[in-house]
């Protein structure tokens, strides 16, 4: 691992480094950590999400903590969902045979990670809570500033829809070529920002300003004082209502009943706004 200062690997040796580290034996394909990564790409998907490696971190930081009490409780307060949930969202991460890939994926850990700190996650039921945990709260970690800059750019309108053209077709590419793409580097837990709740209309962002792991909510309309700040847990710029509500109830089961959605839920629906929206909805209405 490279860091940016001796001071940054001061702090992570002392939180969960320690715990992780095998020295140069970790360049080794048969080394117990790049084992267990295999292991998640080969059954989780889209496979470049980082969620296993969140959790080998969490079990190293109550491993090296000198009140692993405190930490397990910090790690409580994210919501937990019923027994019910927790299979929908270990399906929805694993696909049909998701019972075997948990406990494939659990003896994994087990072996990679032995702790006696932590004995209820590693129990099938704890573990399953663990993957529904951070299923449900896991906030990827987008610090690359290239989206940023187009962003921030201004373009002629041709030049605008040559690059929008460019990056559609990219974006495309990645997905023929490996599966659902994620613009992230990684995956993490944030205690504020998972108190927020969801708004298709929402009133705060999520962005990483700094182009690290630090999380900023930014405002993105006048907030009143007292007013409750919602993000958007899916693109808010999808127009189809259903479609929404389709993707919430996937993702985070729930039925969405925010103002947007009970204003649009009374007038005809919006088409999509791209034909792979409606690809979508027409595979989970047959």
């Amino acid at each position: 691992v490279i860091y940016c200062s001796k001071s940054c690997m001061e702090i992570a040796n002392k939180q969960y480094h320690l715990s992780l580290c095998r020295g140069s034996s970790n360049c080794r394909p048969d080394h117990s950590l790049n084992n267990l990564r295999e292991t998640w790409r080969n059954i989780h998907y889209p496979p470049e999400t980082s969620s296993i490696m969140l959790i080998a971190k969490m079990i190293a930081m109550v491993e090296q903590a000198d009140d692993p009490m405190y930490l397990l409780k910090l790690f409580s307060q994210f919501s937990r969902v019923t027994t019910n949930n927790e299979v929908q969202v270990a399906h929805k991460l694993f696909g049909k045979q998701f019972e075997e890939q948990i406990e494939i994926l659990r003896l994994e850990v087990i072996n990679t990670l032995p702790s006696s700190r932590i004995s209820e996650w590693y129990t099938p039921s704890g573990f399953r809570s663990l993957l529904a945990m951070i299923g449900t709260n896991g906030q990827g970690i987008a610090s690359s500033q290239y989206a940023r800059n187009i962003d921030d750019t201004t373009f002629e309108k041709e030049e605008e829809e040559y690059v929008n053209s460019f990056l559609d077709q990219l974006y495309a590419d990645m997905h023929e070529e490996s599966g659902e793409f994620l613009d992230c580097e990684g995956s993490g837990l944030y205690v504020l920002q998972s108190c927020c709740n969801h708004d298709c209309d929402p009133n705060v962002e999520i962005n990483f300003l700094d182009n690290n792991a630090t999380v900023t909510l930014r405002a993105i309309k006048n907030i009143s004082e007292g007013q409750e700040l919602c993000i958007s847990y899916i693109d808010s710029d999808i127009r189809s209502w259903k479609k929404r509500q389709i993707l919430l109830m996937e993702n985070y089961l729930f039925e969405c009943t925010c103002n947007r959605c009970k204003l649009e839920s009374q007038q005809p629906d919006l088409p999509s706004s791209s034909e792979s929206e409606d690809d979508d909805c027409m595979d989970v209405d047959d």
